[in-house]
């Protein structure tokens, strides 16, 4: 269909890292909107930036999250993204929750909280995506094209009828993609529901407006529909620093490891040993002051 294969490798259980890594949150806020930027001009990134991106169920719970970090010029080392499940135990504010559920909380900062203190990592902010905010991002790079694997039935509730979509290259729109990318399937896991919403993302990203003044319209545009703990200035530099490291192949990827504990609707899963490594060698620049950088094993870092 005169498409291009999206260049994202979903590496389930493992991480992917590539030579440069070597030579070197959100919240539920459902309030308000975007924190439009002061100016209309671009702020360029003085300081690296890792944010937490959710996109929630029609139920507003956040079954997909992705860590998505960004360092600024001169460093010029690739974006990093880490795929977690929304069923992932973390430390919420109130106690143990999920971070699927952190959504629901009253603080505003709980999902970005219970990252930082998960993974010891320093979550500059995040945004949360609803199911119509996701439509909305679809729908404004033009729509995308995903190359399905197999023919998938998602039943669709609130609609009456269900998704279907064939296996091979499929065009998705607006409703439709973010029903593909947040949906389970009759028996499916999160785990699957994860690697269609990667799929989503990473098309999304590299169709992103090549201006930052369209770039922020888009986020603007999304109001209150994708609260956010972050100026729109850090989204337009995270998001196109991302997309420019998506279009030359250079993102470092990931779905983290985890080890179900409890499936079904109310799911839940800890991350393993090699997960914890996956995030804290992709996020060793964002580590706190007082914590040593990890750099990549020999078995951990490979050359495509």
């Amino acid at each position: 269909m005169g498409t291009r294969k999206p260049s994202l490798a979903l590496i389930t259980l493992t991480l992917v890292l590539t030579a440069s890594l070597g030579m070197g949150a959100c919240t539920g806020n459902r309030g308000g909107g975007v924190t439009p930027s002061p100016t209309g001009a671009s702020t360029p990134a003085t300081a690296p930036a890792l944010l937490l991106v959710q996109a929630l169920n029609e139920s507003g719970y956040a079954i997909n999250n992705v860590l998505l970090g960004t360092l600024p010029a001169p460093t010029q080392r690739s974006p990093r993204l880490a795929y977690l499940p929304g069923g992932l135990l973390v430390d919420g504010p109130g106690g143990p929750t999920t971070l699927g559920r952190t959504p629901f909380s009253p603080d505003t900062r709980a999902a970005v909280v219970a990252m930082t203190d998960t993974f010891a990592v320093s979550v500059t902010g995040g945004i949360a995506l609803d199911r119509l905010a996701l439509a909305g991002l679809i729908d404004a790079v033009g729509g995308i094209w995903i190359n399905v694997p197999e023919r998938l039935f998602i039943a669709r509730p609130n609609q009456g009828l269900p998704l279907v979509v064939a296996p091979g290259w499929q065009r998705f729109t607006g409703i439709s993609g973010a029903d593909y990318a947040t949906l389970l399937t009759p028996g499916g896991t999160q785990t699957q529901v994860l690697q269609r919403f990667a799929a989503v993302f990473a098309q999304i990203i590299r169709r992103l407006p090549v201006s930052d003044e369209r770039l922020r319209q888009v986020f603007t545009n999304l109001g209150s529909l994708a609260p956010s703990t972050t100026t729109t200035d850090v989204l337009v530099s995270a998001f196109s620093q991302a997309r420019d490291g998506e279009l030359a192949g250079q993102d470092l990827s990931a779905i983290v490891d985890v080890a179900v504990i409890r499936d079904g609707e109310i799911p839940a899963a800890v991350v393993t040993e090699r997960g914890s490594r996956t995030v804290a060698v992709m996020f060793a620049d964002f580590a706190p002051t007082d914590r040593e950088p990890l750099t990549p094993t020999r078995n951990e870092s490979t050359t495509p």
